[in-house]
């Protein structure tokens, strides 16, 4: 689910799309309303997404979408200015309502994405960011960046959003790389984020299960003991200080199997899906039950 289009992954492997479609985000290869001189481009009814089948899992942006398949090899289409999708020579076009796979990644188990880079976890528990850069000698040209993260070995969980992107290893312990803003910088070679800004590992968390970054800058993780928990670097005033860094516990929820959308709903370990209702000023948390 993203602001622009929602995606649906069924028992059968294929995948539907409802919402934006002004940069061919459907995916069912129809031109874009604002192509076409019309004046809408959205879809309220599900339609399937052409060529994809033995899908295992989907992430959707607002401008663009992933699909991951069965056999590890990952795909996307959408607009071409998101900065995820192959691009070879700039023909006028900025967008790919057609699934297209991402040369050079194979046995993906996992994906994830913040709007500007594109990230996939290997069956051998190493983490891979790509991404598409203007290849500044070669006019109207592109390149396909595809760079393994330092530092991140044994991941079993990642996740990705705002400005942000956040790891889990298998021992439990918790690694986060991003610097707000510096996610943003579209003419970024992420090299150069890699070694001015390592992958980290985040003190003070551990027996974490999974992590939700989502819209938010402040990811939320489960632990294994069902309990939630949120933390956050803050910036200081003073020059030559470190980041300090913010861990809370998001009190009154407890047996917690999984979160999604910043931790708006959980999913508890019965099954049961609430959806999370926490007043800022007392930090007091009301649960509403919507799928039982």
């Amino acid at each position: 689910m993203s602001m622009g289009v929602n995606l649906a992954l069924k028992n059968d492997g294929t995948v539907w799309a409802w919402g934006d479609n002004s940069f061919g985000q459907l995916g069912n290869e129809t031109i874009p309303a604002r192509r076409t001189n019309k004046t809408k481009s959205y879809s309220a009814v599900p339609v399937q997404v052409n060529g994809l089948n033995n899908i295992r899992q989907v992430v959707a942006d607002s401008l663009f979408c992933m699909a991951l398949k069965n056999d590890g090899s990952v795909w996307v289409w959408g607009a071409y200015s998101s900065g995820v999708i192959p691009l070879k020579k700039d023909t006028g076009e900025r967008y790919t309502s057609k699934p297209i796979q991402i040369p050079g990644l194979t046995d993906v188990v996992s994906i994830a994405t913040n709007g500007v880079y594109g990230f996939a976890l290997k069956d051998d528990g190493a983490v891979w960011v790509w991404c598409i850069r203007p290849e500044l000698e070669k006019k109207k040209m592109y390149k396909l960046i595809l760079i393994q993260l330092p530092r991140l070995n044994d991941i079993s969980y990642i996740s990705a959003g705002f400005g942000c992107f956040v790891a889990i290893q298998k021992n439990g312990s918790v690694w986060a790389w991003g610097t707000g803003w510096a996610f943003f910088l579209l003419d970024t070679d992420p090299g150069y984020l890699i070694e001015q800004y390592p992958p980290i590992k985040v003190p003070g968390l551990n027996d974490v299960m999974t992590v939700d970054v989502g819209f938010q800058t402040r990811p939320v993780v489960v632990k294994k003991d069902g309990t939630v928990w949120r933390f956050y670097y803050q910036v200081p005033v003073e020059e030559n200080k470190t980041d300090i860094l913010h861990i809370e516990q998001v009190t009154g929820i407890t047996d917690v199997k999984s979160t999604t959308l910043g931790g708006c709903y959980i999913l508890k370990r019965d099954g049961t899906v609430w959806k999370v209702e926490e007043d800022t000023k007392t930090k007091s948390v009301k649960l509403k039950q919507v799928i039982r």
